[in-house]
């Protein structure tokens, strides 16, 4: 089975100490959120409180209300997509995905 961790590279003690509990982790820190172009993400140039609005329509009796993700709740979002194909190509059955916090 294969581990993914979603990391911050800026908490190096967190992956210090879960790297001697899952030695063979795939870590996953690639979107980071002083580096991240939001102006590169297709989905974020379109109107995203329809698309919420339309999405949850029919879910909640009362409806949340939409705001925009803070660039860490986008980036966190996005290693989470990423472990999920890592998890599809690999073709096990199951894998466990963490973030390091």
């Amino acid at each position: 089975m294969d581990i993914y961790i979603i990391h911050y590279k800026k908490m190096i003690d967190r992956k210090q100490y879960l790297s001697s509990i899952f030695p063979d982790a795939i870590w996953l820190d690639m979107y980071e959120r002083e580096t991240i172009n939001l102006d590169d993400l297709e989905i974020y140039k379109s109107n995203n409180s329809e698309m919420w609005y339309q999405r949850i329509e029919g879910i909640y009796k009362d409806l949340p209300k939409y705001r925009e993700l803070s660039k860490a709740e986008i980036c966190n979002s996005l290693s989470h997509i990423k472990a999920l194909e890592l998890l599809i190509m690999s073709g096990k059955p199951y894998g466990l995905i963490l973030e390091d916090d």
